[in-house]
C-alpha cells in the first residue's frame, strides 16, 4: 500500500579520498487527535444508523482492524462518513497511521513522458514498501506551496532516476552536445525536497539522476558525457554492467557489507547495472565519494560528511534488483531505518 498525495573525469586514477569535508513539521498531517476515540465509535456503531453499511450488519471491525493494521483511512472514508466532514475524522487517523512505517517523498520521475514515468515509479514505491516504509507520490504539476504540504509530512526523501539531464547553467557549464533537455518540473520539486531534508536533516537517498541532482544542488558539477570502454549506459534490460569497488571504511561500504554477506559476495567489489550517460564530477560540498567503477575511476556512489544526517547516492539502480540482490536490499533498508530513527527521535520514542 502507498500513500498518494494530491494536494571526475574517465582518465583520473580512482580515490576515494577526494571529497571535501564542510565543517519540524509533523507528519500526522490531521488535526492531533486519537483515533481510538473514532475506533470506540465504530465498535459502538455496529448496530447503529451511522451507515447503511453498519445498518445491514456489516461488522465495524474489519475497519477497526483495517486501521490497526496502518492502512490508510481514505481507503475507508466512504463506508464510514460519520455524520459528515470527512476530513475531520482522515486527520485523526492519519495520526493513528503514524505509528508505521516512516513516510518516503518520492518525486514522479518524469514530467514530459508518461509511460516512462508509470513504469519507473512503482520499482522505487515497492523498494520502499519491502524496507518498511510508506511510499508517498510527490506530482511535478502542483505549485511549489501545494508540492510543500505534500514534503511536510514525510520523513525523508527518495530522489529517483529520470530520463533528462540536469540543466548544465546550474554549475555554469555550457551543454554538450549530447546532453539531453532538462525537465524544469523535476527540478524544481529536487531542490524542493532538498532544502527540506537538510533543513530538517531528513534522510535522503540519491539513484542515478538522483545522484546528480544532488550534487548539482550541493554546488558540485557533472561531467556531461562519459566516453569509456565501460557501457555505461546498458540499461534496464542488462542486469550487470560492470563493477562498482565501494570504500569499505563508509558508510555505504558497511552498508553493503550487511548485503554481501547475505548474499556471500565480496562486499568491496559488487556487480551492478547502468544506465546513465553522465556522472559527478567535482563533488558538492558536504559531499565524498565512496565508490567508482572498478575499470574506469567514474564515481559511482557519494555520502555526506555530516554524522548526523543521512545523505546517500548511488549512480546504478538498486531499486530494479531488490528482489534477488542483498546489496540491493541492503541499501534500502538502511534508508528507512534512518528515515524511523529521525522519526523516533522527533516524537521522543528512540
Amino acid at each position: 500500500m502507498f500513500i498518494l498525495a494530491s494536494a571526475p573525469r574517465c582518465g583520473r586514477a580512482p580515490s576515494f579520498g577526494d571529497g571535501r569535508e564542510i565543517s519540524g513539521p509533523s507528519c500526522s498531517g490531521g488535526t492531533g487527535e486519537d483515533a481510538r476515540r473514532y475506533i470506540g465509535l465504530l465498535r459502538r456503531a455496529r448496530t447503529s444508523a451511522l451507515h447503511p453499511a453498519f445498518k445491514t450488519g456489516e461488522d465495524a471491525r474489519r475497519y477497526i482492524g483495517a486501521f490497526m493494521a496502518g492502512e490508510d483511512a481514505r481507503r475507508y472514508i466512504g463506508v464510514f462518513q460519520l455524520g459528515g466532514g470527512h476530513g475531520h475524522y482522515t486527520g485523526a487517523f492519519r495520526r493513528y497511521n503514524h505509528g508505521m512505517g516512516p513516510r518516503i517523498a518520492i518525486p514522479v520521475p518524469h514530467s514530459g513522458d508518461f509511460v516512462y514515468a508509470e513504469r519507473a515509479l512503482p520499482q522505487y514505491m515497492q523498494a520502499v514498501e519491502m524496507a518498511g516504509g510508506e511510499p508517498v507520490r510527490v506530482p511535478l504539476n502542483h505549485s511549489p506551496t501545494e508540492v510543500m504540504k505534500v514534503i511536510e509530512r514525510c520523513d525523508a526523501v527518495l530522489l529517483p532516476g529520470s530520463k533528462a539531464d540536469v540543466d548544465p547553467a546550474k554549475y555554469d557549464a555550457a551543454a554538450h552536445p549530447k546532453t539531453t533537455s532538462a525537465d524544469a518540473r523535476r527540478d524544481t520539486v529536487d531542490e524542493l525536497l532538498l532544502q527540506d531534508a537538510y533543513n530538517m536533516r531528513k534522510p535522503v537517498l540519491g539513484i542515478c539522476y538522483g545522484l546528480q541532482t544532488l550534487n548539482v544542488y550541493r554546488k558540485g558539477t557533472l561531467l556531461q558525457h562519459i566516453d569509456s570502454p565501460v557501457n555505461h549506459e546498458a540499461g534496464r534490460k542488462v542486469s550487470v554492467a560492470h563493477m562498482v569497488a565501494v570504500d569499505p571504511g563508509s558508510s555505504l561500504g558497511e552498508i553493503v557489507a550487511q548485503g554481501a554477506e547475505a548474499s556471500e559476495k565480496d562486499a568491496h567489489s559488487i556487480a551492478v547495472n547502468s544506465s546513465h550517460h553522465q556522472a559527478a564530477e567535482i563533488v558538492g560540498d558536504g559531499l565524498r565519494v565512496v565508490a567508482r567503477c572498478a575499470e574506469d575511476g567514474i564515481i559511482e556512489g557519494l555520502e555526506g560528511t555530516a554524522s548526523d544526517h543521512f545523505v546517500l547516492a548511488v549512480q546504478w539502480h538498486p531499486e530494479r534488483s531488490i528482489e534477488d540482490d542483498g546489496v540491493s536490499r541492503a541499501i534500502f533498508r538502511a534508508f528507512v531505518k534512518a528515515a524511523h530513527a529521525r522519526r523516533a527521535k522527533l516524537v521522543g520514542t528512540a
